[in-house]
């Protein structure tokens, strides 16, 4: 298999991993799992902050996109 005929693959590889790709972050989106997962990882920090002593704290998260 020459390096020109492996060409067509490798375009083909690579297109189905962008489809893919494009599939499971509107997945993402649909199922809101990405708050769920920013909600979690504030709750999970604010706790193991406190644990530290830290009383007030205060998690920014950028606003993802969804598209």
């Amino acid at each position: 298999l020459s390096l020109h005929d492996a060409l067509p693959i490798f375009e083909l590889e690579s297109e189905a991993r962008q489809q893919a790709e494009r599939a499971v972050r509107q997945a993402a989106c649909d199922g809101e799992i990405l708050n769920i997962a920013s909600q979690n990882a504030k709750r999970q920090l604010t706790s193991f902050l406190e644990g530290f002593g830290f009383t007030t704290v205060t998690i920014n998260t950028p606003t993802g996109r969804c598209e």
